[in-house]
């Protein structure tokens, strides 16, 4: 009855569909009883596969039994009994089934059936005495490692950790000692008992005396994390609770954790800057007796001394950055040293840690660039990870600090299930673009005040930038910095489409972090927007051998090399570099067009062959089959584009292809049906209209071909192809170019003054002369 009152749907669902399994195999045995019974089976045969049914039923019910009422010594007894009685089922039924299978084969033609029960029966107990022995083996290795354990538990010794200032006195049996990160990583002590099963374990924490949190504090963000971990909890109590003369928060769960309902007892407990958590649980029907049992284990803690304060970690000075003319006043402040900051934040110089809150400076020389401050928001905030522009970035202020300007806007985003709140400034001044970020996990309310603390710390002073950075030597982080807000700045007017704001800005991150080639080829990409690749080609001469040999950067080189008349060259390399493995579809193409334009058709086709063997795509099936059309054999070309169709029939470019090469070959037929296929699924091509005026005309079909012709002039008026072709058609009609006159125009609305209602003429469209006014002559 105690069950049925705990039991929850999850579980009642569960034992619902565990009963289905035993109780199939015990339909199948009653099966094997009816055959036994009839004439002709061999019953030895037919009975073998019952025991072993009824065995396999019977281990069924020993888990559910064992799910419905856990572990208890009883419960143990009697599972030990069931498992004997289905040891000797299995055993009885592989020997029947041996012993029936030895009379079909001595009294052939006696039996007509038990043949396969008794085959069946022979594998089933094979499979469940591998698993009997395996669980047998398994569960001795781990009796053997509780045993351990048990000796290692040295119950009644006294456990000491004195960085977090708390010692433990060990529990007797059958409290025993396990390995702590088995349990939970952030825990440094865990104990757990059998017959039923729970455990306890402690979590201690440095949280520093600057922080101030109260016993009610860390119960909130216990409670917090217990709901995040559990499917469902619940706090049946809470309240104040002393333990050994320290006052802390003692609080009891119900919590549904993997489908099992838990009942956790947990005590909070806040002191001189160290934070306890002693946490035990057990299933929630052996609460009744576990509970006290918990509560005698938060009895053996104790403070090692209880006067002891954390050290704070915080600053014994403040931060001062004469190269970068700023400095951050955080002496004697519940501000303290940022640990992680190498990890977090690499590129920033200074940061400073509050617990759930932090703020950092981010300082870059802009090589004398300036700025618009866009891009400079765009590079700065990238080293936060935050695009820019961003609609999350909110409540813009403009700023002005001395001899820096700039704005600040607030930001908020969610990380793995918790919520950031973020403040930015973002200024630039004498040569230098700052970042000055904080951020906070606490609630809106108590954000604001921590957010302004912080950054209100970070204070700019006068100082010539040009002296600062006279001599150029920068460290490594410096460099990086450089270099990445530069290419970030770049990149907002890269992808703006302004390339030649651009180019300078990828050019200074280049030679500020010469290690990295993301930026010689984000130059090289500009330069090629701008078509200007003499320039390109005199900047990569000026680059090291660890940039220049990255074959990305080699690529970018035989392309300008192309485009500069230099085509043995670019030939060259480009043939090396996709002998090396390169793989790169666009540079692939660039590299198959210049041969193709030098007529070398088949090395193109055999640099094809080879670049295909690795991968297949698409874009260079398409150049496949430019070169069989370029050496005019057509059939070749069509029948790589109708395959390529096939696998892919709503790609645009491979339809435009078939249906140029149709045309080119004549089959005009053809290429209609392709066109029209393309003006149907894309009514607003010019091009596809064009082809499909091609098309009409090679047919002689000049009126359709006319039509196709003005759609396609409509869509794209600019082109002289498509003019030039409707020009030909209507002259093949004799009607000349008529096709402006088809279009109706607008009637113009007359003034006032000549409308009948303002005393004037009303003119009526297409009337011979105007309508007569009331009181005129006839």
């Amino acid at each position: 009855m105690h069950y049925v009152r705990n039991v929850n749907p999850t579980d009642a669902g569960y034992v619902t569909g565990q009963l289905i399994v035993p109780l199939a195999f015990l339909a199948g045995a009653l099966k094997c009883w009816a055959i036994s019974r009839r004439p002709g089976t061999n019953r030895k045969c037919a009975l073998s596969l019952m025991f072993v049914l009824l065995a396999i039923a019977l281990a069924g019910c020993v888990g559910i039994l064992i799910r419905v009422l856990g572990k208890s010594p009883e419960i143990v007894v009697v599972s030990g009994l069931i498992g004997l009685l289905m040891l000797g089922l299995l055993v009885t039924g592989f020997v029947l089934a041996i012993l029936g299978l030895l009379e079909f084969s001595n009294r052939a033609g006696a039996f007509s059936q038990g043949r396969a029960q008794a085959i069946w029966a022979l594998a089933l107990a094979s499979i469940a005495g591998l698993i009997v022995g395996a669980s047998a083996v398994t569960s001795v290795l781990r009796q053997q490692g509780f045993t351990s354990a048990a000796r290692k538990n040295s119950p009644g010794k006294t456990r000491t950790f004195d960085d977090l200032n708390f010692q433990f006195r060990a529990p007797e049996r059958p409290w025993v000692s396990i390995d702590a990160a088995k349990l939970n990583k952030a825990s440094q002590l865990t104990f757990m008992r059998q017959f039923p099963e729970a455990y306890f374990f402690i979590i201690a924490e440095k949280i520093g005396t600057s922080v101030n949190w109260s016993s009610e504090q860390l119960a909130e963000v216990s409670k917090a994390q217990m709901q995040a971990a559990a499917a469902s909890a619940r706090v049946t109590s809470e309240g104040p609770s002393m333990v050994n003369g320290l006052r802390g928060v003692l609080v009891e769960t119900e919590a549904t954790v993997a489908m099992h309902p838990l009942h956790y007892v947990r005590w909070c407990c806040a002191t001189n800057g160290y934070a306890y958590q002693l946490i035990g649980y057990s299933r929630s029907e052996d609460q009744q007796r576990i509970a006290p049992e918990l509560r005698q284990m938060f009895s053996r803690f104790e403070l090692v001394d209880p006067n002891r304060v954390v050290s704070s970690g915080g600053f014994a000075t403040n931060h001062v950055s004469p190269r970068y003319g700023y400095s951050v006043n955080v002496t004697n402040s519940a501000w303290h040293d940022f640990s992680s900051l190498e990890q977090t934040m690499p590129l920033a110089e200074c940061g400073a840690s509050q617990g759930d809150s932090c703020f950092v400076v981010v300082p870059a020389w802009l090589g004398g660039e300036k700025l618009q401050p866009q891009a400079l928001a765009s590079g700065l905030l990238g080293t936060m990870n935050v695009a820019y522009p961003n609609e999350n970035l909110i409540n813009r202020k403009p700023l002005t600090d001395g001899n820096v300007a700039g704005e600040q806007f607030d930001f908020e985003r969610e990380i793995e299930g918790r919520v950031y709140r973020y403040r930015f400034k973002i200024l630039q001044g004498d040569g230098v673009g700052y970042l000055v970020a904080a951020w906070t996990l606490r609630r809106a309310a108590d954000a604001e005040a921590t957010l302004t603390d912080a950054l209100a710390r970070v204070r700019f002073t006068a100082r010539p930038a040009a002296q600062a950075f006279a001599n150029g030597e920068f460290t490594a982080r410096e460099n990086k910095t450089q270099g990445f807000v530069l290419n970030g700045a770049g990149l907002f007017h890269f992808n703006s489409g302004d390339h030649e704001h651009a180019l300078p800005l990828f050019r200074a991150a280049a030679r500020a972090n010469r290690e990295e080639s993301l930026y010689v080829i984000n130059t090289l990409q500009a330069w090629r927007h701008l078509d200007r690749p003499k320039e390109a080609l005199d900047f990569l001469n000026e680059q090291p051998s660890n940039i220049a040999t990255v074959p990305a950067v080699r690529a970018h080189q035989a392309y300008f090399q192309a485009n500069s008349s230099l085509t043995d060259q670019a030939l060259t390399n480009y043939a090396r570099l996709f002998a090396e493995g390169y793989r790169n579809d666009s540079h692939f193409g660039e590299y198959v067009n210049l041969l193709n334009l030098q007529r070398q058709y088949d090395v193109a086709l055999t640099a094809v062959e080879k670049y295909l063997k690795t991968e297949d795509s698409v874009a260079v099936r398409l150049q496949e089959a430019e070169i069989h059309r370029l050496k005019r054999d057509f059939p070749k070309a069509i029948s790589l584009l109708k395959a390529q169709r096939e696998k892919a029939p709503f790609n645009g470019q491979i339809a435009n292809a078939l249906a140029e090469t149709c045309l080119q070959a004549g089959q005009y037929s053809e290429g209609l049906e392709v066109s029209k296929e393309l003006v149907k699924n894309n009514a607003d091509s010019a091009y596809a209209y064009y082809l499909k005026g091609r098309s009409e005309l090679g047919l002689n079909w000049y009126r359709e071909s006319k039509a196709s012709f003005e759609s396609a002039d409509k869509l794209a008026p600019a082109n002289k192809d498509i003019a030039s072709y409707l020009d030909h058609v209507s002259g093949l009609l004799g009607e000349g170019n008529n096709t402006s006159l088809k279009e109706p125009i607008e009637v113009v609305a007359l003034p006032a003054a000549l409308t009948i209602g303002g005393g004037g003429i009303q003119f009526v469209p297409g009337a011979v002369r105007p309508a007569k006014r009331a009181g005129l002559c006839e």
